[in-house]
């Protein structure tokens, strides 16, 4: 849903609480065992093979992704180098997409001290127009950089699987801290108990990219019924309760229908709240960007100024009606009269201001029965 580009529109929401790019596409992170980093694009499980083993972790995920009901896009593996990047170190980053011969390629190198593997491949990558990853089996000392990096950057979800209740009291008491909602940030961290070999988390993550870029926004709490979905034996209500009060989630039987417990980031926010809001500012920002490449012969005047409006107006209803606003946004307009002149000079306009609420959803529910003779 996100959309790999460049940009000349800077984007500031006033939000209190993905342009349609062709196709739905999710990430899987994994390891390496060399140098480089390098990804890989499928469009089915067909070919998938030839470049890792059908016996490895990595190839069962991008098979569950695929065997995700509906899922019609892609699935996008991200492979990080076999160690952490030094600075002052030189590596190589490749692209290939299956069904074709063609791949990328780019040499660049650390900024800074050492960089953590995972992190540094995602740098590579981040744009390619996924708003959803899943890891491979990180440890916690990696899933910590790769949230850090995520939550600072606002850059995609992370759907992350882990093996015990224990697991996810570490991961969210470090995530809960270091990565909390404020102003201008939202937690990016869905994180699932799974104590079996089952793969849901790939599976929400396809459905909920499918469900975003096919309806509009969705809470992960309504994802379920899936092929890897299947309550957890090994987890007790108690144990359910403890995932609830740590912001976590699990497949759980509600109603006999196999379903994701919780909807909840590890911070203050939900998933969809992360989400949504991501969608919303990269929808505005690929919309006008797309109408100023437009823009061959206008002149900065008031006619130019009011064809831009339309088309953010234009963007903000279809964002509502695909329920990832909850209410028709207000856009403030500086009319050309106010512009200063310095702004004409410079080619700059900074004349829109958009107000916004993202869409909301039912999590829990309360019922009071008073029965009588």
């Amino acid at each position: 849903m996100a959309v790999k580009s460049a940009s000349d529109v800077t984007i500031n929401l006033s939000i209190t609480a993905l342009p349609n790019s062709g196709t739905a596409k999710i990430a899987v992170l994994t390891s390496g065992t060399d140098s480089n980093s390098h990804s890989y694009t499928f469009n089915s499980i067909a070919g998938v093979e030839d470049t890792f083993d059908e016996n490895s972790n990595v190839y069962n995920l991008v098979q569950k992704a695929f065997e995700t009901d509906s899922y019609n896009g892609q699935v996008e593996v991200i492979v990080a180098p076999s160690s952490d990047v030094s600075a002052g170190s030189t590596t190589t980053s490749t692209s290939t997409t299956s069904t074709t011969s063609t791949s990328s390629s780019s040499s660049s190198s650390s900024s800074s001290t050492t960089t953590n593997r995972f992190v540094y491949a995602l740098k590579q990558y981040i744009n390619d127009g996924f708003n959803y990853i899943v890891d491979d089996n990180l440890k916690e000392s990696d899933l910590e950089a790769v949230t850090d990096y995520l939550y600072a950057n606002q850059a995609a979800a992370l759907i992350t699987q882990v093996n015990s209740v224990s697991a996810l009291q570490t991961l969210s008491a470090y995530s809960s801290k270091n990565q909390p909602k404020t102003g201008d940030k939202l937690n990016t961290v869905y994180a699932i108990v799974e104590t079996s070999s089952r793969k849901p988390a790939v599976q929400v993550a396809a459905r909920l990219a499918q469900y975003n870029f096919d309806i509009g926004g969705v809470d992960a709490a309504k994802v379920g019924q899936l092929s890897e979905f299947q309550a957890d034996d090994d987890l007790t209500f108690e144990d359910l309760k403890t995932i609830d009060s740590l912001r976590g989630s699990a497949v759980a039987d509600l109603a006999d229908m196999q379903m994701m417990y919780r909807g909840y980031s590890l911070g203050a926010n939900f998933l969809d709240e992360f989400i949504n809001t991501k969608v919303v500012k990269d929808t505005f920002q690929y919309n006008l960007q797309r109408a100023l490449n437009d823009i061959k012969t206008r002149t900065y005047d008031q006619n130019t100024i009011d064809f831009l409006y339309t088309v953010a107006v234009n963007t903000g209803n279809d964002l509502y009606n695909r329920n990832f606003l909850a209410s028709v946004p207000s856009i403030d307009k500086l009319d050309f009269a106010q512009v200063a002149n310095e702004d004409i000079t410079a080619r700059d306009y900074h004349g829109f201001n958009v107000h916004a609420t993202i869409s909301n959803s039912i999590e829990t529910m309360a019922v009071r029965i008073n029965l009588a003779e």
